[in-house]
């Protein structure tokens, strides 16, 4: 994982965060919101409904005919004044004494809203229900009527409808502690970040201390193998430069590319186990020595898939050998079935090895090595990427070819400083 990944994924586990805790703190915010909206519109129901209440208490000291078509009429007179759309009252037989309603259209909301089922000679609670209709708020009170001794004398209900305004105000009130709660967990998550970062300071720099030593191991170790085959250890810095090339031509994600430029420098570290009667033997190979041979690629799979660091780098080293057409070795895979890496290294490998001097030849010339791999595209190279590879050879060529081992390390210097970015890269 190279450090903007690091620090993309600090941030995006921050953010991770941040969403969860303002979900459960928005979701805790909000009922609570509603629990308060609820309790102050209860609380000023409550209170109009003293007023009812007043009026039945004095009828039930002494009913008649004559007090109740009196309280209807006071009932009626406060409805028109009041919050409530419609008022009922009930003596203690649960037996309707006084009804009002405000308008028609408050008849029409109050058919709406469910009347009240609760058994009322057994029932002496104070009940309220919540009603949302057509974006209006109604409560619907249902209030014990009680002596001032305590004994239940009668029931009250009524639909009270929540002033609009008033409405707005506490819904806003809502919003606003749900826009400075998460706000506040934002700006919280937002401070960790630093934090954070500053806290593994000295492990990302560690880490890329890591990486970078781990680069320098690939790179001497690499360059021991290809010193032991050609005198000389600018084979492998070569291969991996052509190979960084095309794979750039190629648009590979940069993650492919940190792998290639592993297998780049180890692919042939299998190589260590070939005698060097085998591997220094000028001429051709005989058909068991070249069965030999072919074993630098498992020898150089047990090696890197023995180090979990270096385990991307085995598309390059387990498979670079692989052919096209599937006449390859040693798995025989053909077409798409080889990696990209692979085959993007196949070409440049064999590119590099005809256009550089070795113990068993001289070099080819230019034009000659891009007769051969254009010949060979569709059987031994996948043949887009050698077309495309050739078209680029001479530049390639010019570029990397003659340069002595100093400007080759530090072209490979300022891949690596790309490819594997320390903490400052953000």
């Amino acid at each position: 994982m190279t450090f903007p990944n690091i620090h993309k994924r600090i941030l995006s586990r921050l953010a991770l965060v941040w969403l969860l805790l303002s979900v459960i703190t928005g979701t805790v915010v909000y009922y609570a919101g509603q629990y308060r909206l609820e309790e102050y519109v209860v609380s000023l129901a409550e209170l109009e409904s003293r007023l009812y209440l007043d009026r039945y208490q004095s009828y039930n000291k002494a009913p008649s005919p004559e007090r109740r078509a009196l309280l209807n009429l006071k009932v009626q007179e406060l409805v028109q004044g009041s919050a409530f759309l419609t008022v009922e009252i009930y003596n203690r037989q649960g037996q309707k004494v006084a009804d009002a309603e405000k308008s028609r259209e408050a008849k029409l909301y109050e058919a709406r809203i469910p009347k009240h089922t609760n058994d009322f000679a057994t029932d002496p609670k104070h009940h309220h229900l919540m009603h949302y209709l057509d974006k209006e708020l109604f409560l619907q009170v249902f209030v014990p009527i009680k002596e001032p001794g305590g004994s239940t004398i009668g029931f009250f209900e009524g639909v009270y409808q929540v002033n609009q305004e008033t409405l707005k105000r506490l819904q806003g009130v809502i919003v606003l502690s749900l826009v400075m709660v998460i706000l506040a967990i934002f700006l919280t998550t937002l401070t960790l970040y630093p934090v954070i970062i500053s806290l593994n300071k000295g492990l990302l720099r560690y880490s890329l201390d890591l990486t970078r030593s781990n680069l320098g191991t690939l790179e001497a170790l690499g360059s021991a193998i290809a010193k032991r085959d050609s005198d000389t250890n600018s084979h492998n810095y070569r291969v991996t430069l052509y190979a960084l090339r095309l794979a750039e031509l190629l648009n590979c994600p940069t993650a492919d590319m940190q792998r290639l430029m592993k297998g780049a420098f180890l692919h042939d570290v299998g190589k260590i186990a070939i005698s060097d009667t085998i591997l220094l033997k000028r001429g051709k190979l005989t058909v068991e020595e070249f069965q030999v041979m072919k074993t630098h690629i498992l020898h150089g799979t047990e090696i890197v898939q023995g180090y979990a660091w270096l385990q991307d780098a085995e598309d390059v080293v387990r498979y670079h050998h692989e052919k096209y057409d599937g006449s390859g070795y040693q798995e025989g895979l053909s077409g798409e079935a080889i990696p990209v890496n692979a085959r993007i290294f196949a070409i440049v490998d064999v590119f590099d090895a005809l256009t550089s001097r070795r113990p068993y030849k001289e070099p080819w010339p230019l034009d000659k090595a891009l007769e051969t791999i254009l010949s060979d595209a569709g059987t031994h190279f996948d043949p887009r990427f050698a077309l495309l590879f050739c078209q680029h050879a001479p530049q390639l060529y010019a570029e990397i070819c003659n340069n002595e081992e100093t400007a080759l390390q530090e072209k490979l210097a300022a891949y690596m400083n790309r490819l594997f970015p320390g903490p400052q890269a953000r």
